[in-house]
């Protein structure tokens, strides 16, 4: 079911979605939340809000074909799609930052990025918006923090290098019509 609460659309989920991505999870973490030695947040639920970005995006995009280079999830459209689901502590909003790893970006090639949200119930998952990986890169509202900085408007401090756009600078995400 789709609704629209803090200005998004938000998908509220279902028993399956919820059990897939456990059992999803009990695949790719069976001993840590880890998923290589890059791993910035090694934490059980922002591991699954990931793995519930990736159910929902499916959902939406039923053509979408996994991809089997780790360096992105999906093949849509002949774009490589890269999803990002964060973990919040407050429902989003278009005052929050959208954010990939530094490395990420000068690794992953994705062509674009689908960012969503979610909270720790995991009962709704907010479509935040999306963007290409060089207007991520050259947008002029993005902001590169070093690991160690702090900002100062939220008291974040990063674990590494990242890049920050908000998500009232993001595409809105439509949903495929079959």
């Amino acid at each position: 079911m789709i609704r629209v609460q803090n200005g998004m659309n938000a998908i509220a989920t279902e028993p399956d979605m919820l059990w897939e991505m456990e059992r999803r999870y009990k695949i790719l973490c069976p001993v840590a939340p880890t998923l290589n030695q890059k791993t910035q947040v090694a934490k059980r639920d922002s591991r699954l809000a990931g793995i519930l970005g990736e159910i929902v995006f499916e959902r939406m995009y039923p053509t979408a074909k996994r991809s089997t280079d780790l360096r992105w999830d999906y093949w849509y459209r002949d774009q490589k799609i890269d999803v990002k689901c964060k973990l919040r502590k407050v429902p989003p909003h278009y005052g929050l930052d959208a954010s990939i790893y530094a490395y990420q970006l000068r690794n992953c090639q994705a062509d674009v990025y689908y960012f969503m949200s979610t909270i720790a119930d995991f009962t709704i998952v907010w479509l935040c918006g999306w963007i290409g990986r060089k207007e991520m890169i050259n947008h002029p509202a993005s902001e590169y923090w070093k690991a160690g900085d702090i900002d100062d408007t939220n008291g974040k401090r990063f674990s590494a290098d990242t890049l920050n756009l908000p998500y009232s600078k993001l595409n809105k995400i439509r949903l495929e019509r079959t």
